[in-house]
């Protein structure tokens, strides 16, 4: 009888302790799973330019510039850019996954309403000249395999079509407008009247249009059903920080840092663009994002509290170089922001995974 009693409890601590192993639940793996499910789909992942439009986790990517009558370029387009001829943008709505985008930009007098919609392997990107816009402006398309993901890219009259190394995935890209003209891989079209880019499904205008209006209208009734008279100041909350949402390759994660200028900037590179994330900022943004998207307000918090010094505390600024300010840290609100995230998702491993750090 004894004998079997031992079996049995045997077998019980097998099932009770070990099951976190066998299962791959471990909060670190739990985690490298919410970051793989984040990097997924089309969005404006990209930190250098929010008109650029990369599909993850494979790297392809729609870049867009403008070119004036006198030839002159511009090819990076940044919320808050205050450098002399930047494009001046104003950011619309913006769902977290990238379902729906819209910005307006006026750079030398051509004024521009840019929307995005994207369901699975299919984004539209819908560009129109509004009606006080300069004439004879040229929009520049190019199709891009980002962060030497080894992808293939070919291109015909029609468009383009990028495709996964194992070609396992593929979207054709159809263009729909006044084409000008064709160098190499560049697309080069009339400003003056609407452009539409067709990922994943060939569109006449008129149906990249009514795609665009039916995702639109499909984000703002949800968030006016979900938030209620609060939905104005969601919403520009949600705009914010949606816009600032990049994915950066050289770490592998999706973050939110407080500017893409100050990322594409300090200590960035012209393959990987780069991020900064400050300290309590991080902390704060994890609260924000947590009324709308768990996984985003985890992976920030994750990020910022990993980033601790070798002297145990959460450095002021991190950098994608590895640079941290390691003499200084910020008020430590760490504690508070994942103990919020906590009350609200109630998720005991998401507290397992961070313990460690906010106790030093």
């Amino acid at each position: 009888m004894k004998k079997y009693l031992l079996i049995g409890l045997f077998l019980l601590g097998l099932f009770i302790y070990p099951i976190k192993a066998i299962s791959g639940n471990t909060p670190e793996e739990l985690y490298e799973s919410l970051q793989k499910r984040l990097a997924s789909g089309w969005n404006t992942w990209d930190t250098r330019s929010v008109l650029t439009h990369v599909f993850l986790p494979y790297g392809f990517a729609v870049d867009l510039n403008m070119v004036d009558t006198d030839g002159s370029r511009v090819r990076k387009f940044r919320i808050g850019d205050r450098a002399k001829g930047a494009p001046l943008l104003q950011p619309g709505p913006h769902s977290f996954d990238g379902a729906y985008t819209k910005m307006t930009i006026d750079w030398r007098g051509y004024k521009l309403q840019v929307e995005s919609a994207a369901i699975g392997l299919k984004n539209v990107i819908l560009i129109r000249p509004l009606a006080e816009t300069k004439k004879g402006g040229r929009l520049v398309v190019i199709p891009e395999s980002l962060w030497k993901r080894g992808n293939t890219l070919s291109v015909d009259s029609l468009g383009f079509t990028l495709a996964s190394r194992d070609k396992v995935v593929e979207i054709k890209t159809y263009i729909e407008g006044e084409l000008l003209e064709k160098k190499g891989r560049e697309f080069i079209l009339s400003l003056d009247t609407p452009v539409a880019i067709c990922c994943g499904e060939n569109m006449e205008l008129d149906e990249a249009i009514a795609f665009i209006n039916d995702r639109a209208r499909d984000f703002i009734n949800s968030n006016q059903k979900k938030f209620g008279e609060n939905y104005d100041c969601y919403n520009a909350m949600q705009s914010v920080l949606a816009w600032d949402n990049i994915y950066d390759p050289g770490i592998r994660r999706v973050i939110t840092p407080v500017s893409r200028i100050w990322s594409s900037e300090w200590f960035a590179s012209e393959d990987f663009g780069g991020f900064t994330l400050f300290c309590w900022d991080t902390y704060f943004a994890s609260m924000m994002l947590a009324v709308g998207n768990k996984e985003l307000a985890y992976a920030n918090a994750v990020e910022i509290t990993k980033a601790i010094t070798e002297s145990g505390f959460v450095p002021n600024c991190f950098y994608s170089n590895n640079f941290k300010s390691r003499d200084r840290s910020q008020p430590p609100v760490g504690s508070l922001a994942v103990w919020t995230l906590y009350k609200q998702y109630q998720e005991k491993w998401f507290l397992e995974l961070l313990y460690k750090e906010l106790l030093t």
